[in-house]
Order: structure tokens, then C-alpha cells, then sequence
């Protein structure tokens, strides 16, 4: 018997076949990733029928929201949402794992969440509607394409720069030359906060750290030199 259920994004009606009960699938219409419901069993979590607020938690403890449950249906599509985030709701103040909510549907990183990760691609393989007509299963007028199953997106981190940062900074020094020291500096704030946000390798953090250290340092020793030359000069000047 066919399953009856409402797009999140466009709130059209479609109709797909209960062996797919569970499964994720994309609506024709307005490409809306969403879960088909599950009647025979009922799922760990089910969103409430007043559609409260959603926040999402990051392993780095970084808070979003409030966003939909259907924002976070987007979320989980692109890769945003993985096994080490956690979510609440306005009415379950208590953080649980993300996987009470998407079980096996999560990927084993997460991506940015407010950074796409592009189009996702699904298997022929894992449509449950390959085997069926373009139209199969849904009402007429809907739309001439079934819908797809798509598999979440690998996530990306750019690579670090830890090791130019660095030599700007050993460079600085050695040439005693405090433009490279503010360059170290300043790429070394920005590379540390776009791994913070998780959009950066990691691996980098401590090469960015020590170049960053050593580019300030020498920063604000020149600013001390000239301040103090100043000094000494309207000294001078008014002897």
C-alpha cells in the first residue's frame, strides 16, 4: 500500500511504495531531501506536530539554530550533520546524540554547516525507484521524474598553511623585516579561526600557532622600538 506523505519544502503530497518506509528520497518537484515515514514502527524521536525550533551542536561546541526540522533534513543531505554532533528542540531542552534522530543516515565527519558542500550523488543502485517507471507510484500531474535516494557528500577542509606562516615568521626575524612578521600574524588569526569553525585542516595547527607567535612578537617589539625612538627624538628636539 502506497505511503502518503507531505513534501517539507513545498507541502505537495506524494506517494511512494511501503518497502521504502525509512528510506531517504528526493521530491520532484522542489528537490527537497526528506525521509519517508516508517508507519509499522514508529521511529527513536518524531518531530513534534506544532514544528518547534531545532538547534544543532558541532563537536567544536559551537551552537546553530533555530532552524526547522526540515533545515536539518537539508543539513543531513549535505553532509553537515555527523554521529558527534547533537541536537535539541524547544520542547527537549536535553542535547541528545544526532543519531537518535538519523540513526545510519549520518556521515562519519561533519561539514561546515552554513559552508555547501555540493551536489550530492546517488548510486543507481540505491534509488528504490530505479526499477520502476518515471511516474511510478506518485499522482499524476506531480512531476515527470521519481524520486532519488542521495548519498551524503564526503566533507572538504581546505589544507592548512602552517608551514608558510612559519618561515614568514622565522623570516621576519632573520631579516629583520616586520612586514613579514604582520603577514605571519595576520594569516595566522584567520587560519586559526577557519579551523576552529572545522572549514580548515587541523593538522597545521601547531606549525600556524608558532609562526603566528613569532610574527606578533616581532610585531609589537618594532612598534616598542619606534615609540621609544619617538620619544627620544622630541626629547632631543626640545633640549
Amino acid at each position: 500500500m502506497p505511503i502518503e506523505t507531505n513534501c517539507p519544502g513545498c507541502n505537495r503530497v506524494l506517494r511512494v511504495g511501503d518497502e521504502f518506509a525509512g528510506r531517504q528520497a528526493r521530491c520532484p518537484m522542489c528537490s527537497t531531501i526528506y525521509i519517508v515515514p516508517d508507519d509499522s514502527a514508529a521511529p527513536p524521536q518524531q518531530p513534534p506536530a506544532q514544528e518547534p525550533r531545532w538547534y544543532m551542536k558541532t563537536p567544536e561546541r559551537q551552537v546553530y539554530g533555530p532552524v526547522s526540522w526540515g533545515e536539518l533534513q537539508r543539513w543531513l543531505s549535505e553532509g553537515r550533520i555527523s554521529a558527534e554532533c547533537e541536537l535539541r528542540s524547544d520542547d527537549q531542552p536535553d542535547w541528545r546524540p544526532a543519531g537518535d534522530y538519523f540513526g545510519g543516515l549520518l556521515s562519519t565527519r561533519v561539514a561546515p554547516p552554513f559552508r555547501p558542500t555540493g551536489a550530492a550523488t546517488a548510486r543507481s543502485s540505491d534509488n528504490p525507484f530505479a526499477d520502476r517507471g518515471a511516474t511510478a507510484g506518485w499522482p499524476r500531474g506531480a512531476g515527470s521524474a521519481a524520486p532519488t535516494l542521495v548519498a551524503a557528500p564526503r566533507s572538504y577542509q581546505a589544507p592548512h598553511r602552517g608551514v608558510l606562516i612559519l618561515i614568514l615568521g622565522i623570516f621576519g626575524w632573520s631579516f629583520s623585516c616586520p612586514i613579514l612578521g604582520v603577514i605571519a600574524w595576520v594569516m595566522g588569526n584567520s587560519d586559526l579561526r577557519e579551523m576552529d569553525c572545522g572549514r580548515m585542516d587541523r593538522n597545521g595547527r601547531g606549525l600556524t600557532q608558532a609562526g603566528r607567535v613569532l610574527g606578533m612578537v616581532q610585531t609589537l617589539l618594532w612598534l616598542a622600538m619606534f615609540v621609544v625612538a619617538m620619544f627620544v627624538g622630541l626629547l632631543s628636539a626640545i633640549a
